[in-house]
């Protein structure tokens, strides 16, 4: 049995606290967040294992993140800082200006050793699951891989994730594997650059790749604004391991900019 563990908020923090946001993490390309009341229904630590209802399909997800909002207008800093995610922000009570955007997701429960036990039988299907997709692959001659799998805890979803060098119309693909399946499937081309912080690893700098520890969006890097900053372009020590001009890069051009302006 998974033990139930709380969080351990002081006396103060409990009174003026006026919700809590979770962090779930379903798979390595995929979160949903939730906003609680203050007290929550559920008082968890990082690492909780919790069971997801979105729409019809349960999934398993990872408490990887948790944060309090103290001031009354939390809404609205909520929207400014976590804007890129809006599609997978669930309320607990839906504030009347909101509820038209909020699709039917909560925290059901914490995970049982029945629902861990039922996840691992599920993943004993990827390397088949893999196996037919890399084959439908070949058949169409899509140049793409795969980079991840994924099943609804009640398996009313497979997900499937691929990383390309080129924008792929999945649509054919998508059409044969529901119909050989039975059953749903959601297909999704990921960039290099998620992939790669997905994966994560360490850095030219000898740490963990930015985007893994720290970034909450990935920057775009161009080559004009290496060239601005005066730094030399030499493809391979400038890449990252996503083989795109690495984001820390941004870095030296404003420190550039900035000395330029002094």
């Amino acid at each position: 049995m998974v033990p139930h563990q709380f969080i351990n908020l002081n006396p103060c923090a409990q009174k003026e606290a006026r919700a809590i946001l979770y962090e779930v993490k379903i798979n390595p390309f995929r979160k949903e967040f939730f906003i609680s009341g203050i007290p929550p229904k559920l008082n968890l630590v990082l690492g909780t294992k919790l069971v997801i209802l979105c729409g019809k399909e349960l999934l398993l997800g990872t408490l990887k993140n948790q944060r309090l909002f103290f001031e009354d207008n939390y809404y609205e800093t909520i929207s400014e800082h976590y804007s890129k995610y809006s599609p997978h922000i669930h309320y607990e009570f839906i504030p009347s200006e909101l509820s038209n955007n909020q699709d039917f997701c909560q925290i059901v429960r914490i995970a049982t050793e029945d629902d861990l036990a039922l996840r691992a039988n599920l993943e004993r299907e990827f390397p088949s699951l893999k196996a037919f997709f890399e084959g439908l692959l070949n058949e169409f001659k899509l140049p793409a891989k795969i980079v991840y799998l994924d099943i609804s805890l009640n398996r009313y979803k497979i997900y499937v994730y691929f990383i390309s060098p080129q924008k792929i119309n999945y649509q054919v693909l998508h059409e044969q594997a529901s119909e050989k399946l039975k059953s749903r499937v959601e297909i999704k081309q990921v960039g290099s650059r998620d992939y790669a912080r997905a994966l994560g690893g360490i850095g030219i700098c000898g740490r963990r790749l930015c985007c893994e520890s720290f970034l909450t969006s990935i920057p775009p890097v161009t080559l004009a604004k290496i060239r601005s900053a005066n730094i030399v372009f030499d493809p391979e020590k400038l890449s990252g391991v996503c083989s795109k001009l690495r984001c820390c890069l941004l870095y030296e051009i404003y420190n550039e900019e900035e000395t330029q302006n002094d």
